[in-house]
């Protein structure tokens, strides 16, 4: 092993593994060693040499990263139960100098953080769920933050992710409310007491918007009250089926006329009568609906024979 110490005067140095020359002669001047591994002559300092109690190392960085390298790759299970023991011990050591690293090098450390990060993703996630179990008050914490200082990138993240996992969504969702019946009801009524105008203004539009799905409802409501079987149908599929004349009168049917009694014009608009009613020990089934005005469906009210229509479902 070499040592060489550095003077502020001018001279030559003879050593055992080389010459070492210093140039020039006033203070500012490097003294240069010879590396005894490559043969190349460099400046004595610690920017090519590592060091080496009072002096340098004999071979220069590069020819000792070689060399490190190479007994690496001939002993991994050994340079990594070492690396391991060292960054053991000096474990403080190694985080004041990764964070320096990463403070000089910020774009070069989020780069390799990212790079490993798409290659370990399994160890990244236990590492965060781990952390998170250890730290819940933390994580909520900076997580609240984050959510408070990106509101609107939240809220359209949360979006995309609940549109492309909607199934998932309502079977979580599905499982919680049922194991917490007396919580989902508590919440409901607090939120409904809460949003009272907002909840009717939604109901309303809902509404105004599936007037087919509320006559469904309500056709299956009053099957179940006098316990006829029943079907899901919609008015297309009887239109489809048995056209757009009047089953009572056999006219034909405004199909663009309003439907609600409180509106002008209904007596001709299209109304789904049971031919045999419901009450009449009839069924909510397709073969028993037939499409009728609105004026002659009321007229019939619960007879099962009215003008010149048919007499019974089979019809």
């Amino acid at each position: 092993m070499i040592h060489l110490k550095l003077h502020k005067y001018p001279r030559t140095v003879q050593t055992a593994g080389g010459a070492s020359t210093l140039i020039g002669g006033t203070v500012n001047d490097i003294i240069t060693k010879t590396c005894t591994k490559c043969g190349e002559n460099k400046p004595a300092t610690l920017e090519f040499f590592y060091k080496n109690g009072e002096g340098v190392h004999s071979h220069c960085k590069t020819c000792v990263a070689v060399v490190n390298k190479a007994w690496i790759a001939a002993n991994p299970e050994r340079a990594l139960a070492t690396s391991k023991a060292w960054y053991g011990i000096n474990h403080e050591r190694v985080s004041v100098r990764a964070k320096a690293l990463r403070v000089a090098n910020p774009e070069r450390a989020n780069a390799a953080s990212n790079a490993w990060k798409l290659a370990n993703p399994e160890r990244v996630k236990a590492k965060g769920k781990a952390y998170r179990a250890a730290n819940p008050e933390r994580t909520a914490a900076v997580s609240k933050a984050w959510s408070d200082a990106n509101r609107e990138l939240r809220t359209n993240t949360n979006k995309a992710w609940y549109k492309a996992n909607r199934e998932r969504v309502n079977a979580i969702a599905l499982v919680w409310r049922e194991a917490n019946r007396e919580r989902t009801a508590a919440a409901s009524r607090a939120w409904l007491d809460a949003n009272r105008e907002r909840n009717d203004a939604t109901h309303k539009a809902w509404r105004a918007g599936n007037p087919e799905k509320i006559n469904e409802a309500r056709r299956r409501r009053r099957a179940r009250k006098n316990s006829a079987p029943t079907e899901p149908y919609t008015t297309q599929q009887i239109l489809d089926i048995y056209g757009a004349d009047c089953h009572i009168c056999l006219e034909p049917i405004d199909i663009d006329a309003p439907r609600g009694t409180r509106y002008s014009g209904w007596e001709l608009g299209l109304h789904l009568d049971h031919v045999i009613p419901l009450s009449k020990g009839g069924t909510d089934l397709i073969d028993n609906i037939r499409p009728a005005h609105g004026l002659c469906n009321v007229s019939k009210g619960d007879r099962t024979r009215h003008r010149k229509g048919i007499t019974n479902a089979t019809v």
